[in-house]
């Protein structure tokens, strides 16, 4: 995964970024209603696993914005090329596991990847 600084000389955001920077824990979250009935259907006529298919696409779509890929490192921001989601998976005694996917592959490639990486964890 390569990474590359942000210059804050020029960067657009810095008062919001010295803000975000003074907070002990500065993260944001988002909730929005989405309506994803055709992606029921999509993942249901074709048998595929409706969380791995959301995650594919909120990935994508989330990795496709330049500052969604940004993070607060030392005293400054690095930009990723690409940022894997991290999720919980149920290892079956009552415990979890964590697993990190990364999305940047063609989809039918993705899926097999996933289902792999998700059973590697537990």
């Amino acid at each position: 995964m390569k990474r590359k600084s942000v210059d804050m000389s020029k960067y657009t955001r810095k008062a919001q970024f010295d803000y975000f920077r003074s907070l002990q824990n500065p993260h944001v979250g988002v909730t929005t209603d989405v309506d994803v009935t055709e992606l029921v259907t999509f993942c249901k006529n074709r048998g595929f696993s409706f969380y791995l298919t959301f995650m594919h696409a909120v990935a994508l779509a989330a990795n496709s914005i330049a500052e969604f890929r940004q993070r607060i490192c030392d005293d400054g921001i690095v930009e990723y090329d690409e940022c894997g989601t991290s999720h919980t998976e149920s290892v079956g005694d009552g415990t979890y596991c964590y697993c990190t996917l990364y999305h940047n592959m063609p989809f039918n490639e993705y899926i097999r990847y996933a289902e792999a990486e998700r059973k590697a964890c537990r």
